[in-house]
């Protein structure tokens, strides 16, 4: 066949809708209640665009306009999934604790002042001698002890020869010590029958110098010189007397004072340590009650030291006999009590897992030991040992493998880290009834477990509801603009509900395009001749040649609805029944781009074809139509425009905000109540409106 195209022009018009979206939306489930929420979700087309065809046949006078009957274009309803809100809970793995290990010099801890408050009395002689060679006994267990030992008598608080003994290391050193400690010892007998050790000790222990030795011609007045109590050394008092302490219950109350009293010296050597009971000892070397079975019976009720060896106990400490012989024995039972509770107490920094432990004495494994809070405790231990190491943890917490969510969890979105590294989702477990998610493998100590989920207390959307103008059954359903098989979804006709099989996303835009029942075109422009009509009109489907009804009323050519559906193709003929009236034909339309194609369809027709001319509508040739052959007139053209879109569901009031997108852009405009208005300019025959509103 021959063909040729021909221009004219195109007339573009303003007209009613012609397609529209419908739109629904399921909120978020968010704890910012100030977001917005989309109400309305509609795209409509700018443009409809038709094709047509026309047949004309001079030698039998008629005309055949061919029509593609069409339905308006489907509708679509648009979704919004739920977009449940993210949330991220944290967690710290429990850990064994952190490791630490402490090391402490054993004999620097050992620092002791003793006062040793002596009876200077008259029978006091063999006593002082006794215990003047006896000073290695008393030291015998304070070798790694840093100790001082200072001397005063019952009579007077004033230091002996004013004179500290200090700790010798050298043998010339030691040597000397004994000397002194004999000279200090032996304080003679010529002193005051009013022994009042525990006064004194007291005064001694305030710091102050006070005298009743009637013999002693020096001066005693006012604080004692040198200062010999050292603030970080335990303090121990050792009262040697064959006597009552002056002041005993219910004897000489009217000279007495609360410094005579064992509590008030108690109390005084607390305060000076701190409170820490463990800082200060006593001892003492008296004679016992005349009652008990012991060999050192007091010779009298005014002989016996009980009010010394109350002082004792209250303090802490261990008492012996004055009448032995020898009190070597009873010394180093002493010498090993000061070493027990002075060097053998060591405070950690922190609290231990008691459980993780572990204690060597001089490189060697040492377990002989009480642990009390942060204290550690050494119970028998060679007095040689020099130093302890303490290996430990500290800080522990519980590990566990299983950490409840903050709230209810959708399984599907679970991802967990462990040091912002990904979980293997296999492994990881979720009992929704508890809320707790558990982890197959026990998560590393100390790890940082990060679990992101979201909120699984709204189930997903897998149904939607279509309009009651919907025709039939739906024609496809996208999620994010992917078609779905028709295996993926379903459609109940007694619900009217639209089912997906597997949920879509949060967040994801479900359209569901349809038929509207009042969407189909029935009425068309007929093509016309120059001529009248001398019959009516007739029509016949393409696809099977049956006859089609049509009527020809107010200058449209008519169909029935149910004659009507989208692709069905006519044949409508026009019989004039006059050749000589086929010269020129009206086109039902404005052709799309001013471009007409005509073709002959015989042999004969080439001549008439090139000497066809086209203004707007109408199409003329340059030939007789007695002369003339078939030929065909195709062109497109548009069925409508429009700038105006109404959208009836959209709310009013506070809070709403209009949008208008064209081609994805956003564009301004003008709104009257539920109609919107765009300027013709910014449309182009293929462009989509989106008009999208919002409400708070």
């Amino acid at each position: 066949m021959i063909s040729r195209k021909t221009k004219g022009s195109l007339l573009l018009t303003v007209a009613s809708a012609l397609s529209a979206c419908n739109g629904a939306e399921f909120a978020a489930n968010s704890a910012d209640q100030t977001n917005p929420k989309i109400v309305v979700d509609r795209e409509f087309a700018a443009a409809t665009m038709g094709a047509e065809s026309l047949k004309v046949n001079p030698p039998y006078g008629q005309l055949t306009q061919r029509l593609a009957l069409a339905e308006l274009a489907p509708r679509v309803l648009v979704n919004h999934q739920i977009d449940r809100s993210v949330k991220v809970d944290a967690f710290v793995q429990g850990h064994d604790g952190a490791p630490a290990t402490e090391e402490f010099d054993v004999s620097s801890l050992g620092k002791l002042d003793l006062l040793v408050v002596v009876d200077n009395s008259r029978s006091m002689e063999d006593e002082q001698e006794n215990l003047s060679k006896r000073l290695e006994a008393l030291t015998a267990n304070l070798a790694n002890s840093d100790w001082q030992i200072a001397v005063i008598t019952t009579d007077s608080s004033r230091l002996r020869l004013d004179k500290v003994i200090k700790k010798g290391t050298t043998p010339a050193e030691i040597e000397q010590n004994s000397k002194d400690f004999k000279a200090l010892v032996e304080a003679g007998t010529n002193g005051s029958g009013r022994e009042a050790g525990l006064y004194y000790a007291y005064r001694a222990v305030e710091g102050k110098c006070e005298s009743h030795s009637a013999v002693d011609e020096r001066k005693c007045d006012g604080y004692l010189d040198p200062k010999w109590i050292r603030p970080d050394a335990a303090l121990g008092v050792f009262i040697v007397s064959d006597e009552r302490n002056f002041c005993a219950a219910g004897v000489n109350a009217t000279d007495c004072v609360k410094e005579d009293t064992g509590a008030a010296l108690a109390e005084l050597m607390l305060s000076l340590k701190g409170g820490v009971k463990e800082k200060t000892r006593a001892y003492s070397l008296t004679w016992y009650p005349r009652a008990t079975d012991d060999d050192c019976r007091s010779p009298s009720d005014e002989s016996d030291g009980k009010e010394y060896r109350d002082f004792v106990e209250l303090v802490g400490g261990l008492s012996g006999s004055i009448c032995k012989n020898n009190f070597t024995n009873t010394l180093k039972k002493i010498s090993e009590d000061v070493s027990r509770g002075l060097k053998r107490e060591f405070e950690l920094k922190f609290a231990p897992d008691v459980k993780s432990l572990s204690l060597t004495l001089d490189g060697a494994p040492f377990t002989d030991f009480d642990i009390v809070d942060k204290k550690v405790k050494l119970k028998m231990v060679d007095n040689t040992a020099l130093k302890l190491a303490v290996n430990y943890r500290y800080d522990s917490k519980p590990k566990f493998d299983r950490f409840q969510l903050s709230i209810p969890a959708a399984r599907e979105t679970i991802d967990a880290f462990f040091d912002d590294q990904p979980v293997d989702d296999a492994k990881i477990m979720y009992d929704a009834a508890t809320q707790e998610i558990y982890f197959v493998e026990m998560p590393p100590d100390a790890a940082k477990i990060k679990v992101k989920f979201r909120d699984g207390s709204m189930p997903l959307h897998a149904q939607f509801e279509m309009p009651e103008e919907m025709e039939g059954t739906p024609l496809s359903v996208t999620v994010d603009e992917i078609a779905l098989a028709s295996d993926q979804w379903s459609y109940d006709a007694v619900t009217n509900v639209v089912t997906i099989g597997a949920a879509p996303e949060d967040g994801a835009v479900v359209k569901i395009s349809f038929k509207g029942k009042d969407g189909r075109v029935l009425s068309y422009d007929p093509a016309s001749m120059q001529g009248e009509l001398r019959h009516d009109v007739s029509a016949v489907d393409v696809a099977t040649g049956e006859a089609v009804e049509v009527s020809l009323e107010g200058g449209k050519l008519w169909f029935d609805q149910n004659d009507v559906w989208t692709g069905r193709q006519v044949d409508v003929v026009y019989d004039f029944g006059n050749s000589a009236d086929m010269n020129s034909v009206e086109l039902a339309h404005d052709p799309l781009n001013g471009q007409v194609e005509v073709t002959a369809l015989g042999p004969d027709g080439q001549d008439c074809v090139d000497r066809t001319t086209v203004e707007g509508r109408m199409v003329s040739f340059g030939c007789s139509a007695d002369t003339m052959d078939e030929v065909r007139i195709s062109y497109g053209y548009v069925v409508q425009t429009m700038n105006r879109f109404e959208v009836p569901e959209a709310p009013t009031g506070v809070g709403t905000h209009w949008a208008v997108f064209v081609d994805g852009a956003s564009v301004p405009f003008e709104r009257e109540g539920k109609l919107i208005t765009v300027s013709p300019s910014l449309l182009k025959l293929d462009s989509k409106v989106r008009i999208l509103v919002t409400k708070l």
